[in-house]
């Protein structure tokens, strides 16, 4: 987990008048028409009877679903597909080793392959199978980013395949072990445990999805609203801002 400092700034809002200014860290003006979008209609700002702006539509669930695509380290959301490393050198060779080379080590973009045992080196070298912790997050980033030309271009059995294949070439499979939404989050990385929570007392805690109020900036916007819900209030516009949109959703 990472930490980003900006310089405090104040962002100028346009109207409505009682919006007297925003600061908040790495300040926009596009934080207007977010916190329009959340914080609800309001009859003053031409809504009709429906409460609703009349904008848009609902999303399908086909719609919704070509966007669900991300998996969790335990493989959760992982699509049905298998994949083999003789399928995934072929995929590799045709779609990837343009830019990883043909072994993946040979670039011009990062490597793929090799690095274990370099970490704690001088010359570290981070690379799928020395630095990232979990097999399924290969698939994910492969599977929603890759190829760079051209992403969600490749099949999910594809995805299992070159998947696969950089796990081989990694050590970390055999050469006929098939890769699918049962055996791939059993593969386990080398850097596993690599990883250790942030302990610092301005980010996010491993327990706990409660962001500190320090991490996230300062805002001053005076509304006409009950006294009592002004501080949720004003926590969810800073979390809005900063991306934390399940927290944010909770404060408002």
């Amino acid at each position: 987990m990472s930490r980003c400092e900006g310089a405090t700034n104040v962002a100028p809002v346009p109207s409505p008048l009682w919006w007297e200014g925003v600061r908040v860290r790495g300040g926009s003006v596009l934080l207007v028409l977010l916190v329009m979008a959340v914080a609800g209609p309001v009859d003053s700002w031409g809504t009709s009877k429906s409460g609703t702006f009349q904008l848009g539509r609902v999303a399908t669930p086909e719609e919704i679903q070509a966007w669900d695509i991300d998996v969790a380290p335990n493989g959760e959301g992982l699509p049905a597909g298998r994949g083999t490393v003789k399928e995934g050198a072929q995929v590799f060779a045709r779609h990837c080793a343009g830019c990883h080379g043909a072994t993946g080590v040979e670039g011009p973009n990062p490597k793929l392959v090799g690095g274990q045992g370099t970490l704690a080196s001088d010359h570290p070298l981070k690379t799928a199978g020395s630095y990232w912790p979990y097999a399924t997050t290969l698939f994910d980033y492969i599977y929603r980013a890759m190829p760079f030309v051209a992403p969600q271009s490749l099949t999910s059995d594809q995805v299992y395949a070159v998947t696969a294949w950089i796990l081989f070439r990694n050590g970390l499979l055999e050469k006929g072990d098939v890769l699918d939404r049962d055996t791939l989050p059993k593969v386990r990385m080398p850097h596993r445990h690599g990883f250790v929570p942030d302990s610092r007392p301005d980010v996010t805690r491993a327990d706990s999805r409660e962001t500190s109020a320090s991490s996230l900036g300062e805002i001053d916007f005076p509304t006409s609203g009950a006294p009592e819900a002004q501080k949720p209030f004003l926590r969810g516009v800073l979390l809005l801002h900063n991306f934390e949109y399940d927290d944010a959703q909770v404060a408002f």
